[in-house]
């Protein structure tokens, strides 16, 4: 009897299950879950809100970080021709350099790019006319990531403010270079990893340092100190939050309610944090597959928006 028992129990749960499953592809039964957490008024919202860019780029303040001025990836007011099949760009100048998957900052007639030289990742200045070299930084820099099939240099956008550089090297240094004539000089670093505990990623570490007022801030992803602010003339570290591993994102700032937030979207969740004394104000689940959070959040209004490879 006994055993009967067990196999119609198991019979049950079968039935159940797979039952449930095909329920589920139904959209009129995902609908019924769905009611009381989708508002298609604030949808239709999002969906129109125009996505402004406060910090146009002029000459002076160029296009100095991560995604541009405004660091929402929006390219200033004005022509910009799109028919390149029909019309290509002319090539104005080339120089090689080494290995490295991050993007160019552009300020006051200057480039600013990170590579790998053998042993040494480096911060190039060029002239943005010409191609010809300003300056270089050199650094003494490890393996970025566990994977060393893509550790070919860094993954990060260099962050100009004036004359200052900050950097953040593949396998997770920070540096603050100050430039003065033709040379940089620097005048802080964090390595990262070890100084707060934080696990190497298995494709480097890619963030780009974000400046809010005086802070600087990244996202090691280290145990409470998931996204730590330096003061960013000294070094000094101003304050640590959150315990939630790296990804391969770039921290934003917004206003949200009259309030500026830090938005960090690390490798299991989107982590707001209050940039004037770092408490995690709100946390929104978004595990991955290796943690592969990779995007930039984007902010419209008070809306946040992350996306995630397909592959979880």
């Amino acid at each position: 009897m006994k055993a009967r028992a067990v196999v119609l129990a198991v019979g049950a749960v079968a039935v159940f299950a797979i039952g449930g499953y095909a329920a589920w592809q139904s959209s009129w039964v995902r609908s019924w879950f769905a009611r009381d957490s989708e508002n298609q008024a604030e949808i239709d919202r999002a969906a129109t809100a125009a996505l402004s860019n406060e910090k146009p780029i002029d000459p002076a303040s160029g296009s100095p970080q991560w995604r541009g001025a405004s660091r929402k990836g929006i390219a200033p007011a004005g022509s910009f021709r799109t028919d390149w099949d029909k019309n290509p760009p002319k090539q104005l100048w080339r120089v090689p350099i080494g290995g490295g998957f991050g993007s160019c900052s552009v300020v006051g007639g200057k480039l600013y790019v990170q590579d790998k030289q053998g042993g040494k990742e480096r911060v190039v200045c060029l002239d943005a006319e010409t191609g010809k070299p300003v300056w270089e930084y050199a650094y003494d820099a490890g393996q970025a990531g566990t994977d060393g099939g893509f550790a070919i240099g860094p993954r990060a956008t260099p962050t100009v403010a004036g004359n200052w550089v900050y950097i953040v090297g593949g396998d997770g240094k920070l540096l603050a270079l100050e430039v003065e004539g033709s040379a940089a000089k620097e005048r802080w670093r964090h390595d990262l990893l070890p100084e707060f505990g934080a696990p190497m990623p298995q494709w480097g570490v890619a963030c780009s340092p974000l400046l809010h007022g005086d802070l600087v801030i990244v996202q090691p992803g280290g145990k409470d100190a998931a996204v730590v602010a330096f003061d960013r003339t000294s070094g000094e570290l101003k304050w640590k939050a959150g315990s939630n591993p790296p990804s391969y994102s770039s921290p934003v700032v917004a206003s949200i309610g009259g309030q500026d937030t830090v938005f960090a979207f690390m490798g299991d969740a989107l982590v707001a944090v209050r940039p004037t004394d770092g408490k995690v104000t709100g946390s929104f689940p978004w595990p991955t597959r290796f943690g592969g959070n990779i995007a930039t959040p984007v902010v419209v209004d008070e809306y946040v928006f992350v996306s995630r490879p397909a592959t979880r």
